[in-house]
């Protein structure tokens, strides 16, 4: 049987989310299913890696006063810094964005006479991203654009008191056209 996971508001002390947590063969089935995922994502292509999240990023600022409320709501912190919050968030991987190519360029190895060294950088599989409640999109957001820029899925587990941080980011990448395995 599943687990209820309920989230209490810190300004109410009043269940604000609740959600049953997977079944054991749901659980077991997790990473099983970002494996599959992985194994279609990890052949796109860095420019189409690169185009969905910028569309994340267009949908995420669209929402940008929802998803800040409901920070406040899940964590009790006043509005205005939710929404600087996700304001940096969406600064922050537009950067990621703007030094993608580079990174991800082979890296030089030492010269040897007969022989191109080089190190590339490749999708390893799904990820595993724990994310605290302090400032979730920023420390979100600093493991999953660079795992989705390289070609990894990606297994969300967020704090139990910022829950929908989350759904959230998943619906905003679905609509963005990720498959919502990745």
């Amino acid at each position: 049987m599943a687990e209820k996971i309920t989230t209490i508001s810190p300004s109410t002390n009043k269940p604000i989310v609740e959600r049953n947590g997977p079944t054991d063969a749901e659980f077991q089935q997790i990473p099983k299913t970002a494996h599959q995922a992985f194994l279609k994502y990890r052949q796109t292509s860095l420019a189409d890696r690169k185009q969905i999240v910028a569309k994340a990023l267009q949908n995420i600022t669209a929402r940008q006063d929802e998803l800040a409320r409901e920070i406040t709501e899940q964590m009790g912190r006043p509005i205005g810094y939710p929404l600087k919050e996700v304001n940096t968030a969406v600064s922050r991987c537009e950067y990621l964005l703007k030094i993608a190519d580079k990174a991800f360029e082979d890296t030089p190895g030492e010269p040897q006479e007969g022989f191109n060294r080089y190190v590339r950088k490749v999708p390893l599989g799904p990820v595993l991203i724990l994310f605290p409640w302090n400032y979730p999109y920023l420390t979100l957001v600093n493991s999953l654009i660079p795992a989705l820029l390289s070609g990894n899925s990606v297994i969300l587990k967020p704090s139990p008191q910022t829950p929908l941080i989350a759904e959230r980011m998943q619906e905003v990448f679905v609509q963005a056209g990720l498959d919502k395995d990745v």
